[in-house]
């Protein structure tokens, strides 16, 4: 939606420094750059247009108290729900900012635990001399800082940083990044002393640290004990997950792959009550390649009822004219050709005035998806003495897949060693190991990135890694940058708490069975299928 920036404690900071600042946000909002300071902060914000498009909703943002000034990015999706619980406060906005600033005055700190979307903010108190800093569960949108001297520096972006402190070579990060290919698994960055806010946490700037915490965690739920009432139950969450997320007062787009899960998104945007917001899907091919989905995307589309259908084909003089520019808006190392070929799509959209776009993240991470679930599947049945049923699945998995039998056993040794941080999601080893030095590594290496909740099964511990710090951080820092990049909004629909919380209460059977990975989800869409989805 936007970008910010700002200093607390303007130690040798000033405007000219952050106006130089936002000019590298300015793609992330065109519609409006505003500056507000006082003698202890000073805030600057970039705007893009999508919910209240009067220039009220500007930000930064005062509240009619004038004591709390905001600045705000991404899109609180249950804004309107929200602003019934604050029935006692008077607007002036229509906006989803205002509402941030309300919820604050009411519960304070506690505010966003009432929040469902995807957000990064900062609030100035000024009554208090306090800077809350808070950021959206699962870290869709960014938030960097720094401390320089006195001064706590902060940014939607690394680059704007830069600006204050000189680029250094985070050293320890790059070893794990050559060692075991993690990227967003801290809050430590590939440049030296530039950090950015955990996902899920919030906290308040004190005396050169910021005192942050966790504000919220995933819970075990009552769930429907019969799988038919389990299925009607996740029928009804998808439905309103797609629903809220439609909330714009701008064209929405799709981006549509030839996936179940883009499936899955369009059918369910096409029976929400907000429907008429979509004008347009967007898709990628690549003529001639064996990985091209366009047979499977005009399969999807065929009875779809939106109108307009972009395809965007893909070549390898494209990527040769693409990839710099790409790797400037990153920032950080990015994998894989699609991240490139993304933001073609994205700057088409932009030129049809679609700024808003849905796609499917997560719902592989969320139902086990990928291979590397299958072994913490099959090795939680054989801790549990279920040996042949784990061989029936190691078979069946086999024949799904026409994987080795001897892939398996060795992912299975990993598991049980922990070994599995470093192994690509076919089971491979993409870790450049072998050309780093041993001076290299004994000089940076750092304790062994793990991540352990005992709370979990082995399969739900995977499931974990793989939403908060493994594979879907690094996809969602990839798709915002290269959404942004051509000023437009990217919103995973799927990714909430009610969604993620169902899928932890689930037995593990709903999510993988007989081989068939994403049972659950794959069961709903099969039955709905049969009623005409």
């Amino acid at each position: 939606m936007c970008g910010f920036a700002g200093f607390f404690n303007n130690y040798n900071l000033n405007e000219d420094k952050l106006k130089s600042m936002l000019k590298d946000l300015k793609h992330r909002g065109p519609d409006n750059c505003s500056i507000w300071k006082d003698d202890y902060i000073t805030i600057g914000h970039t705007r893009l247009k999508i919910i209240d498009l009067s220039n009220a909703a500007n930000q930064p943002m005062v509240s009619s108290d004038k004591e709390l000034i905001i600045a705000f990015n991404g899109e609180i999706y249950n804004y309107e729900e929200i602003k019934t619980r604050l029935s006692n406060f008077s607007f002036s906005t229509r906006s989803d900012t205002e509402v941030i600033l309300k919820a604050y005055e009411k519960w304070g700190e506690n505010c966003v635990k009432y929040f469902d979307g995807m957000f990064s903010f900062v609030i100035w108190d000024r009554k208090n001399k306090k800077l809350f800093c808070a950021r959206d569960k699962f870290g869709i949108k960014p938030f960097y800082y720094i401390f320089y001297k006195n001064s706590f520096v902060f940014s939607s972006e690394i680059l704007p940083l830069t600006k204050i402190i000189k680029k250094k070579k985070n050293h320890k990060i790059i070893l794990e990044y050559l060692k075991y290919d993690l990227i967003e698994h801290r809050n430590e960055t590939f440049f030296e002393d530039i950090y950015k806010l955990e996902a899920g946490t919030c906290g308040y700037v004190y005396n050169g640290k910021i005192a942050s915490k966790k504000y919220w965690k995933i819970k075990t739920i009552k769930i429907p004990q019969k799988f038919e009432d389990r299925q009607e139950e996740l029928d009804r969450i998808l439905k309103h997950s797609v629903n809220q997320s439609l909330t714009s007062d701008v064209p929405i787009g799709v981006q549509l792959s030839g996936g179940l899960d883009s499936q899955i998104l369009l059918n369910y945007l096409e029976k929400s009550k907000r429907k008429n917001n979509v004008l347009a899907t967007f898709s990628l091919i690549y003529p001639g390649s064996k990985f091209s989905e366009e047979q499977e995307i005009k399969k999807t589309l065929r009875e779809s009822n939106i109108k307009k259908k972009y395809f965007i084909q893909y070549k390898i003089d494209n990527f040769l004219k693409d990839y710099k520019n790409i790797i400037d808006c990153q920032q950080e190392p990015f994998a894989g050709l699609p991240i490139i070929a993304y933001a073609r799509s994205f700057k088409l959209a932009r030129n049809k005035n679609i700024i808003v776009h849905m796609d499917g993240s997560g719902l592989d991470e969320l139902f086990c998806g990928y291979l590397r679930f299958l072994s913490p599947y099959i090795y939680n049945m054989q801790i549990k003495g279920r040996f042949i049923k784990s061989f029936r699945e190691i078979m069946n998995f086999k024949k799904n897949f026409n994987y080795k039998i001897s892939d398996y056993i060795n992912y299975i040794v990993n598991t049980f060693l922990d070994r599995n941080n470093s192994l690509a999601q076919d089971l491979t080893d993409p870790s450049l190991k072998k050309f780093i030095s041993d001076d290299y590594n004994k000089k940076y290496r750092q304790d062994e990135f793990t991540v352990k909740n005992n709370d979990f099964s082995p399969l739900k511990q995977t499931m974990f890694r793989e939403i908060f710090y493994t594979k879907l951080p690094r996809a969602l820092r990839y798709r915002d940058r290269v959404s942004m990049i051509s000023s437009t909004e990217l919103r995973p629909s799927f990714l909430n708490e009610e969604l993620i919380n169902f899928c932890f209460s689930l037995p593990e059977t709903d999510l993988i069975n007989n081989g068939v990975q994403k049972f659950i989800l794959k069961s709903l869409i099969k039955n709905k299928k049969k009623k005409k989805f």
